[in-house]
């Protein structure tokens, strides 16, 4: 359909989608958007169910749209537009910029492809979830385990993802390769969340190298790294200490400063402060290893650590990514350019 052809519903909803490009579908504020008022979201959820359980069934229904309705290039705009898949994490000016390249190579997003085609681009994304909706089943009150899942089809509110648990985090089989497998593994997203981060920041010279060069690796290959510490000046001294010696000192001593640097500018490699954090957690591409925050420090070394898989874990990985990702954009940045750029 001509985006000139909408009638004044469809309108409302295409600029709805609209509003979840800067966010990204995880990221946005659904249970505020009329997105969810949808008559196949409230077919798939129930019309009487909660605003959270009826956004969780438009995220499942988008998703359906998006692997079971989308091919080639369409389904690949709608990843980068709505930071899905490969493009999770990735800030939205990136992802901008790729999916006006993806539709024209001469275009850019400002010039060309935020108007027409990008209405139709949406107009098409909608056209495809009230297409897919009609063939979607409600959400049962339960789900036997064993069951397969029709794509679009809303997972209940009370799903149950059963994470790996560690009673301490020493527990778990090959302590050391666990951990340091976190970042020595990842090839497009490595996050980090803690108070201190000591544990990986004062670690020995050659693990510490090991640590940086594996940051350089996943950001040289067009991946990301983002650091949340406590706002404290020892803390972020040591941070910055870390990047300055293992990460950008490397950097420039084989020439790689100015891709680091353009890595920098486009948020790719990202460090910020929070007052405070009520978990810690690792993300190494689509693993989450989530470590709660004890009432007291001396319980620390006792506490559980839990540990989630995209593929086991969807929702769980996906809402603390999101977590993590808005925390990050309201947090205060730790500047890197001078280090890396201008000595």
């Amino acid at each position: 359909m001509n985006p000139a052809m909408q009638s004044p519903d469809d309108k409302t909803y295409v600029a709805a989608l609209r509003a979840l490009i800067g966010p990204g579908l995880y990221a946005a504020d659904l249970e505020n958007s009329p997105l969810i008022d949808l008559p196949v979201v409230h077919r798939l959820a129930g019309r009487d169910s909660t605003p959270n359980a009826k956004a969780r069934s438009f995220i499942e229904l988008f998703e359906g749209v998006v692997t079971g309705q989308l091919v080639k290039n369409d389904r690949t705009a709608a990843e980068m537009l709505f930071a899905l898949d490969n493009w999770a994490g990735v800030p939205a000016r990136d992802r901008r910029v790729e999916v006006a390249r993806l539709r024209d190579p001469n275009w850019t997003w400002e010039s060309s492809y935020r108007k027409e085609p990008l209405e139709r681009d949406l107009t098409m994304i909608f056209r495809a979830l009230v297409r897919w909706g009609v063939e979607a089943r409600p959400a049962r009150g339960g789900t036997d385990p064993g069951q397969t899942r029709n794509a679009g089809e809303a997972l209940p509110e009370h799903a149950n993802f059963t994470p790996v648990s560690y009673t301490t985090k020493f527990a778990m089989p090959d302590v050391p390769r666990f951990w340091n497998d976190l970042c020595l593994t990842a090839k497009r997203r490595f996050y980090l969340v803690g108070g201190t981060n000591k544990s990986w920041f004062g670690k020995s010279s050659e693990q510490s190298h090991e640590l940086g060069q594996a940051m350089t690796r996943i950001l040289l290959g067009g991946g990301t790294v983002k650091i949340v510490s406590r706002r404290d000046s020892v803390v972020v001294a040591q941070t910055k200490h870390f990047f300055d010696r293992f990460v950008f000192d490397p950097a420039r001593r084989d020439g790689q400063q100015a891709a680091l640097q353009a890595a920098i500018d486009a948020q790719r490699l990202v460090y910020v402060t929070v007052p405070h954090s009520n978990y810690d957690a690792v993300i190494s591409d689509d693993r989450i290893v989530l470590l709660p925050i004890p009432n007291t420090p001396s319980f620390r070394n006792e506490a559980l650590v839990l540990e989630w898989k995209l593929d086991g874990g969807y929702h769980p990985f996906m809402n603390y990514l999101a977590d993590i990702d808005r925390t990050i954009s309201q947090a205060d940045p730790v500047g890197f350019d001078a280090q890396v750029a201008n000595r």
